[in-house]
Formats: structure tokens, sequence, C-alpha cells
């Protein structure tokens, strides 16, 4: 038995080792730079993000333009809400801003850049990085679930003593009445005779 529950262990350690390195190989990012233009006295968005539920989206912009090196920045999910705004008032970015957000449904994400409060244009340098290892995470799961059930069963695989096997007691049989009688008898167990052995 010793040895099935150790091979179980040893089969499910590899699987779950497999399923949790899966998303890795699955969710492979999308990497985006563009340099955009914001017009001044208006809200500008470049072309959306196509998301899936769980992409996760970090990014990282400049500022440039104007007396200010300022702009509005938030990021809006296919209903139309607000998902990520900076902390800073008003949710404006001066001069740079490191973001990251969780898309929480499929659809079109807009990145929208808010220059409505300037006269002069704002020029973007935007670098992101679209991560699909999010939808995936549940595999991650499953599989360090599995590697733990296999860490266990190889422990008490190892653990466990497989039985010693049962040794045959050896017997000698009378030559007068056929009964059986310990190898060491001198004697029938059943006819009192004495027993004969041959050496």
């Amino acid at each position: 038995m010793h040895k099935d529950v150790l091979t179980a262990g040893i089969v499910l350690l590899i699987i779950g080792i497999v399923v949790a390195l899966t998303p890795s190989i699955l969710g492979r990012a999308i990497e985006i730079e563009k340099t955009l233009t914001v017009p001044p006295s208006s809200v500008f968005s470049p072309a959306p993000l196509s998301l899936k539920a769980g992409d996760i989206v970090e990014g990282y912009f400049t500022v440039t333009g104007g007396a200010d090196n300022v702009v509005g920045f938030a990021v809006v999910n296919p209903k139309g809400d607000f998902i990520y705004k900076p902390a800073g008032p008003e949710g404006k970015v001066y001069g740079s801003h490191d973001f990251k957000f969780t898309a929480t449904m499929d659809g079109e994400h807009w990145l929208l850049y808010d220059n409505s409060f300037s006269l002069s244009s704002k020029t973007i340098y935007l670098t992101a990085r679209i991560s699909p290892f999010g939808r995936f995470v549940w595999i991650t799961y499953l599989g360090g679930a599995l590697t733990i059930l296999g860490i266990i069963a190889t422990i008490i695989g190892v653990i466990i003593k497989p039985k010693a096997p049962k040794l045959s007691v050896k017997v000698i049989y009378c030559v007068d009445c056929g009964a059986e009688n310990p190898v060491d008898a001198v004697f029938c167990r059943k006819c009192g005779k004495e027993i004969l052995k041959l050496t």
C-alpha cells in the first residue's frame, strides 16, 4: 500500500506543479508604448483597451506641456464606471504617474486624460503592460492545492512501513496417523508415537 500512496503523491506533486505554472504560459503579457497628444480644454482617450475580467494592467506615463505639466487621469470600464483615479486632488497627475488596476468585467476600458482646465496641449508618454495572468489565477490555486496534496501523500507514503510478510510455519507429518505436527515435535500430538525425521 505504501508504494501506491507514494506513487500517487509523486504524481499529484508533478501535476500540481505543472498546473500551477500553466497561467504563466497562457498569460503572455501585452506591452504598449504610445505618445499621445491631449488637445487643450478637452478630455482625450486613445483607442480603448479590450480586456477580459481578471486582466491586470500596469503602466507609467509622463506629462509634458504647458506651464504645469498637469493632466487629470482616470480609467473607465465598459459600464462607464470609474475604476481607477490617482490619489491626488481631483485625480490630477503632476509630471508622472504609476498606475495599476484589474479589469472586473470583459469589454473596452478607457484611459481618460483630462486637460479641460488648461489652454495648452499636453504630451503623454505612456508605457503599459496588460497581463492576462489574473484571469487564470484559479488555475494557480488549483495547482497549489494539488501540489500540497501531493506533498502530504508523498510524506505519508514514505512514513508508512510496508507490512512484513507472514512467515510460513513449517510442519511435519506423522507417518503413522498423518497428523500435522510442529517441525520440532518429537512425539505426534494425535497418536503419541515418536515422529521419525529424515536427516
